[in-house]
Order: structure tokens, then C-alpha cells, then sequence
């Protein structure tokens, strides 16, 4: 028998100098070019003492270079053109339609086939389609390149933007405030294109005038300058109630724990961040703000204002809230803090700078917070932006050849992380004054004459020569502020089935607004669409825009879902222990028939 040969020991020092070298140029290709230079450093930075010298540790360098794949991979995709995505988004429409879903097979429930729809789509790193909107309406989806557009372009953006954060590039100090550069002009470029296609987009009405979609825009509260004016007509309204009742002001300022930073003041990383993002945060001050809202109810604390969302120059949110109480505005600031300090209270500084109060002076407290509504449109008349968490004030630059304002940037965060920038708490709907506007004189005298109460809010709604629309006003017709469910008047609907693109729906409708079990209706218009702006082909109506009020109330059983929520948790799709996502997910998997 021959002697075996030997097996020689590997080289191990060039083997990980291979992998490392593969695994660098695996990240150049996954990785946005601007983020590699700051990875590498940190790559560079894992070391090892042999002896009396300090050499790189390839392993570990390696294992750096692994994470920011395994967490960013394909954060690339932010560079793509928009021709790209929709080759990609068409791509994945084409995937889809293999799936058969919506199809049931004998006895087989709703709740597996939406189950492989989820996992088509986590698999691509998209959000699926939510349940509520039935199986039928989940599978017309994901099998639409549309769909897999917006999709894609959400996923992108949000990935490449946490990436950003978790690197430290979003910061005053790296010169990129709120939001990082790229996340300003994809959002550019999306209001580019939608202004584009809005200029190109004719409609029509009943009485046959005629005005492109960019003009209507411009008529409502897409418009910049019409929404600031409105929300500051319903700030002075506040104002101008509490001043009427003696009323105290209290400005409130309310921050995140230091976790949720992801940049220190002197712009190097924070070592506590824990990887959340500024949608992360505005989540937690939304959970405390609810519990705190709770128990202001339970003590019969009356609270109304505004809030507004706005970011630190590192992108971690914080809001800003005008509130007005008939009682003690300091046992009010007593309960948020209490509620605010409920978690990691005991970390430093969080007593003193988790929340801030101030006591507004009558007649003063709407010109304090409009700077910060401001800020967060079109920076009217604001002259810099100051920040509580950096020691200076955040001006706007010139990128590129674009002038690119503070502003541009909040509204980059606003719509890349998906945050409400304001709200109302504790006031009459909206909706019904906006309504109101719609209803001629003769229809609100005949419901009781000038004295009655929907006269009355139809009136305050109105611009009728010098004399203003009063927010005030119409709040007294509805009752008061704090009157919620109780308002006098309500918004008037009509369940429509509607015919979509991803099928047909039932809409609620607005035709009016209830008073006293009666409607009254207002007038609208229906506006179709008309190709090039002459001759009218594929006329589409256009229903109305509404909100609704998504305040906690449940007023169904679990009724036919608990099987599928048993079974959704058993695959992790939901928590273990939490009421609420159970009770949602109930009345979600109804149509589905359990």
C-alpha cells in the first residue's frame, strides 16, 4: 500500500483575507456608495494585540462588513431610477399572480391564503396589504405593479434612511439636519412628479368647466399657504374660546428617551441607541400620550390645543403641544410627567429634560406656537430653526445646485417615516365644518332658522366679506370644546359600493350633516376626468376625501376570527399577550369567513 500524503495546515491568514475582500466587495455592490467609507472605518477599527504590535483582526473586520449586509443589503436601490423600480415593481406584480390567491380550495379558511400573501411580500421586504381589506382586495394588489411602486419606493426609502441613522450621516454636525440628503431629494423628485402628472391631468364638472388637477390642488389644503392659514384659524379659535372662559395656556415640549437618538450633540454616534427609528418614536410618544390621555379622562380633566410632530436635528421625534384646561394647566403637566418618566425615568437627565412647561399669557399663546407650525409647511416667516438638542440653529444649504430650506427637509422626514405632523385634541371634527361650506344659506335657515345651532356653525364657517370664518364660534354651536361624540352636529354619510381598481368597496360618502336626525345636504360637484384637456372620454367620478376618527372604541365581539388569530400567533404574526392587536385582527378576518 502507497504511504497517504500528508494534508497540509490551510493559510488561514489568506483565507480571511479572502473572505474579507469578497465581503467588501459583496457590500460594494448592496451598499450606497456614501456609506462605505464609514463602514470601513469601523471595519478598520477591530483590532487585535499580538505581542507587542496591533494588527487588523480580519475575522472581525469581516463580521462588520456581514452586519451591515444582513441589516441594509440592497439599500443600494436609492440610487435607481424610476424607470428601475417599475421594471422591478412590474416584475414582482408578474410573481404574484402565480400564487392563485384569493382562490379557496374546499374548505380551506381566509386566513391561510392571506398568510402566503404575507409571505410573498416579507419576502420581498414590503408591508402586505393590510386584512381589513378582505382577501379579494389583498390579492388584486400584490398582483398590481402600481401597488409593488409604492410599496417598493416605501421600502427603500425607509431602509436606506434607518441605515443612514444608525451611521450617524443624519445630523447638524455631518451637515444633513432631519433627514438625510438623499431622502430630501427623493422626496423632491416625488413632489416633481406628482406636480408633472397633476399639471397634465384635465377634469371636468357637471356645469362643464374645465381646470387641471394642479389648479384644484391648489384651491384646497394641498396648498401650502391654505393649510398653514387654516390651521392657524383653528389655533386663534382655541385662543380665542379659552380667553372668552379664562382658560390657562400650557405649552408643552415632550421627548423620547435617549435610545431612540441615534446621534449625540457633538454629531458622533450615540452608544445607546438601540437601532429605533423616528417612526419607532413618534409610536412610543403616541402609547404614552394615550395612557396619559386616559387618565386626564378619568380625573375629568378637560384638555384641548394642538399638537405638532416635529424632529431633533438627528431625526428622533419630539412634540410640541398648545393645550388649555378650565382647570390647573400644572395638574395637567403633573400627568403627562408622570406618565412620561413611566419608562427609563431613571436615566440621566430624563427628569429634566424629558418634558418642559410653560405657562402661556393671555392673548399670546397662538403667535408662540406659530412659528412651529411654520416650520413644519413652508417656513413662513421664520428666520432659522432652533433645536433643544443641538447647541446651533439649523439653516437651509444649497445641494447640488438646489436650494433646499429647512422645511424640504422636515417634510423629507415627515413622508419617509410616515408621522402625522399635526393634530387636534380635544375639539368638534373638522370634517363637519369643512362640510358646512358646502351647504347653502337656504338649507341651514330652514333647519330652525338663524338661532339654531347648525345655522349658527354654517355661519361660523363662512367667509363672507371682511367678515372671517371663526373657529370659535362654530366650536359653541357644537357644544364645546372636550364635547367628542356628543357634538351637536355630525358628518352625514352614505355607504356606497364603489367600483375600484382593486375591485369594489363600500364607501362611506359625505352627502351632508346630521342635526337632530336630520340631513342636511350639501351641494357638490362631480368632477371627471377628461383626456388632454378637450373632449371628454373615460369619464371616472372622483368621490370626496374623508377622515374618520380612529379613537379607540370597539363596539364588535371577536365574533368568527379568534381561530385566526390562535393561528396567526402560533406562526409570530402576532404578540402572545396583547388585547388590542386580537380584538383588530378579529374583525379583520370576518370576511374571510374566520
Amino acid at each position: 500500500m502507497g504511504m497517504s500524503k500528508r494534508r497540509e495546515a490551510p493559510d488561514w491568514s489568506s483565507v480571511d483575507r479572502q473572505r474579507l475582500r469578497v465581503a467588501e466587495r459583496n457590500a460594494a455592490r448592496e451598499l450606497p456608495a456614501s456609506w462605505l467609507p464609514i463602514v470601513k472605518a469601523e471595519a478598520d477599527s477591530q483590532t487585535v494585540r499580538y505581542g507587542s504590535g496591533v494588527l487588523r483582526d480580519r475575522v472581525a473586520a469581516r463580521e462588520v462588513w456581514m452586519h451591515w449586509m444582513a441589516e441594509y443589503g440592497g439599500a443600494q436601490h436609492a440610487d435607481l431610477s424610476d424607470a428601475q423600480i417599475k421594471a422591478e415593481a412590474r416584475r414582482h406584480a408578474s410573481d404574484a399572480k402565480d400564487l392563485d390567491a384569493g382562490l379557496l380550495a374546499g374548505g380551506m379558511t381566509g386566513w391561510p391564503e392571506w398568510a402566503r400573501i404575507d409571505a410573498f411580500c416579507v419576502a420581498r421586504e414590503v408591508v402586505a396589504p393590510s386584512p381589513m381589506l378582505g382577501l379579494a382586495g389583498c390579492a388584486a394588489r400584490v398582483q398590481c405593479q402600481y401597488w409593488w411602486r409604492r410599496a417598493l419606493r416605501k421600502m427603500i426609502a425607509r431602509k436606506c434612511e434607518r441605515g443612514a441613522l444608525s451611521l450617524g450621516i443624519v445630523s447638524k454636525p455631518a451637515g444633513q439636519p432631519y433627514a438625510s440628503n438623499s431622502a430630501v431629494f427623493r422626496r423632491l423628485d416625488q413632489n416633481a412628479r406628482n406636480t408633472d402628472a397633476m399639471r397634465h391631468t384635465f377634469m371636468e364638472n357637471d356645469e362643464g368647466a374645465r381646470a387641471s388637477l394642479l389648479d384644484l390642488a391648489q384651491r384646497s389644503t394641498a396648498n401650502r399657504a391654505i393649510r398653514r392659514g387654516e390651521l392657524m384659524t383653528r389655533i386663534r379659535g382655541c385662543e380665542e374660546t379659552a380667553d372668552a372662559q379664562g382658560h390657562r395656556g400650557l405649552f408643552v415640549t415632550l421627548t423620547c428617551p435617549s435610545r431612540f437618538h441615534s446621534t449625540l450633540r457633538t454629531g458622533e454616534r450615540n452608544p445607546k441607541h438601540d437601532g429605533s427609528t423616528p417612526r419607532d418614536a413618534q409610536l412610543w410618544l403616541r402609547r404614552q400620550w394615550a395612557r396619559a390621555r386616559a387618565a386626564l379622562h378619568r380625573a375629568g380633566y378637560v384638555v384641548y390645543g394642538f399638537r405638532v410632530a416635529e424632529p431633533h436635528h438627528d431625526g428622533c421625534t419630539h412634540w410640541h403641544a398648545l393645550i388649555w384646561s378650565p382647570v390647573n394647566v400644572w395638574r395637567v403637566a403633573r400627568i403627562l410627567k408622570r406618565y412620561w418618566l413611566q419608562l427609563e425615568g431613571d436615566e440621566p437627565g430624563a427628569r429634566k429634560y424629558r418634558t418642559a412647561f410653560k405657562v402661556m399669557d393671555k392673548g399670546g399663546a397662538a403667535g408662540y406656537i406659530a412659528k412651529y407650525v411654520a416650520k413644519n409647511i413652508d417656513d413662513f416667516e421664520v428666520g432659522e430653526h432652533l433645536d433643544e438638542y443641538s447647541d446651533v440653529p439649523i439653516q437651509g444649504d444649497v445641494f447640488e445646485g438646489v436650494d433646499i430650506r429647512p422645511s424640504h427637509r422636515v417634510e423629507a422626514w415627515a413622508s419617509t417615516w410616515g408621522i402625522r405632523q399635526f393634530q387636534a385634541i380635544g375639539q368638534p371634527p373638522v370634517t363637519v365644518w369643512r362640510e358646512l361650506r358646502r351647504i347653502p344659506e337656504s338649507v341651514a335657515r330652514s333647519f330652525g332658522g338663524i338661532g339654531s345651532p347648525l345655522f349658527k356653525a354654517w355661519h361660523a364657517a363662512q367667509r363672507v366679506g371682511g367678515v372671517l370664518a371663526s373657529w370659535s364660534r362654530y366650536v359653541a354651536a357644537q357644544g364645546g370644546m372636550g364635547c367628542g361624540r356628543t357634538a351637536r352636529l355630525a358628518l352625514a354619510v352614505d355607504r356606497r359600493r364603489i367600483a375600484g381598481l382593486y375591485g369594489e368597496a363600500e364607501r362611506a360618502c359625505p352627502v351632508g350633516v346630521l342635526f337632530v336626525g336630520r340631513v342636511a345636504h350639501s351641494e357638490r360637484q362631480l368632477w371627471r376626468r377628461v383626456e388632454g384637456g378637450a373632449g371628454s372620454s373615460g369619464l371616472v367620478p372622483a368621490p370626496p376625501r374623508t377622515r374618520v376618527n380612529n379613537c379607540t372604541h370597539n363596539r364588535r365581539g371577536l365574533g368568527a376570527g379568534t381561530e385566526a388569530v390562535a393561528a396567526l400567533r402560533r406562526f409570530g404574526l402576532l404578540p402572545v399577550s396583547s388585547d388590542g392587536p386580537m380584538r383588530r385582527a378579529a374583525r379583520w378576518f370576518e370576511p374571510f369567513g374566520g
